[in-house]
């Protein structure tokens, strides 16, 4: 689902949270996954018909809000990049409009992220793009990635990369299993800030409801 740049589909929003990235984050967790990771904790996010449209311009206002209280946003899911188009936009209004910095996880791989097809964000193509390390060494243009770089990169201080797999589980430091990679993309956190990130908390929603979130969220049997 590639949804305008005026809108997403999302399955939740946080305002508040200290287990999804460094210091107070809000999180967006948006709607839709079609990669289905066996042993993901959130299966209910991969169907694009749930959640909620929402405008970006009314997320924007409500994160911007959160400003003295928050230091940066994560976007999570469902996966996001299959709705590049509008998150590209949230992300690119948060860099006009706030300081506040970007953690985005993604399922799919460095080299797949250069290849998603911006038209179905479904679809790898299966051309090679420069490898994490060529891109590093690149030439930039006005301070911003050239060379093809995908647009919503320029946005984003940490990119967390790859399918999880069960197997390689590590549930520790934001990585759901070992193989995902970590890519800072700015200068503004290095390995030990992820470090310090708790794998689980529990936030109490105004309804009353609990909500447990983070790398290793708590589940508990309904009686």
């Amino acid at each position: 689902m590639n949804k305008s740049a005026s809108e997403l589909q999302i399955y939740g929003f946080l305002p508040l949270s200290y287990s999804n990235g460094p210091g107070c984050r809000a999180v967006v967790w948006v709607q839709g996954c079609t990669l289905n990771c066996p042993g993901c904790f959130n299966p209910e996010s991969h169907a694009f018909r749930g959640g909620q449209t929402v405008a970006i311009l009314d997320l924007l206002h409500q994160i911007s809000a959160l400003q003295s209280s928050i230091q940066g946003v994560t976007i999570s899911g469902g996966e996001p990049l299959q709705q590049i188009t509008g998150v590209t936009a949230l992300l690119r209004e948060l860099k006009a409009e706030t300081d506040l910095s970007v953690l985005l996880f993604t399922g799919y791989t460095w080299d797949e992220v250069h290849r998603l097809d911006v038209g179905d964000p479904r679809r790898v193509r299966r051309t090679r793009r420069p490898s994490f390390e060529e891109k590093r060494r690149s030439p930039t243009v006005n301070g911003e990635p050239s060379g093809g770089s995908p647009k919503f990169l320029r946005y984003v201080d940490i990119l967390l990369a790859g399918r999880f797999q069960r197997n390689l589980r590590v549930a520790r430091g934001l990585l759901g299993s070992a193989n995902k990679e970590i890519h800072f993309l700015t200068d503004r956190y290095g390995p030990a800030d992820l470090e310090s990130v708790p794998e689980a908390e529990l936030v109490m929603s105004p309804s009353g409801e609990i909500l447990s979130t983070g790398i290793d969220p708590c589940f508990w049997e309904k009686r």
